[in-house]
């Protein structure tokens, strides 16, 4: 409820940050206690994204799914999802927008600079936290 990260080093608040967590409706994230299980520094979504021409020079239609029939000639492109940290399955913390309210898809958005740090600090293994 609050959209916000906090790093935790020896109990001690080391970083608090705004987030984006999923939607309430379907999409929302899981809580829970889990651990780090990848790191990809970057990294495409394969499951959300666009239909891109098929050379690459033009985007023919933003917000689309992997599941979504492509237009004549278009292929899809994952979303950039840098600094990906993998918690739970195919949720994560990545790099994204972050909006006031929860809007994502599942995953936790996080400001570049604060998931930078996160993803230098965090190791394969690292509890996750989500309330």
């Amino acid at each position: 409820e609050e959209q916000r990260g906090r790093l935790y080093i020896n109990d001690t608040i080391a970083m608090d940050f705004p987030i984006c967590s999923g939607r309430v409706g379907g999409s929302e994230t899981p809580k829970g206690r889990f651990r780090v299980t990848e790191k990809i520094r970057e990294h495409r979504s394969n499951r959300y994204g666009v239909f891109m021409s098929k050379d690459g020079s033009r985007v023919v239609e933003r917000g689309v799914s992997a599941d979504d029939a492509p237009p004549e000639g278009a292929v899809f492109e994952g979303a950039d999802m840098p600094y990906w940290m993998r918690f739970n399955g195919p949720i994560g913390m990545h790099v994204g927008k972050v909006r006031r309210d929860s809007d994502s898809h599942g995953c936790v958005r996080i400001p570049e600079e604060a998931c930078s740090i996160l993803f230098e600090k965090l190791e394969v293994g690292s509890r996750v936290i989500v309330k």
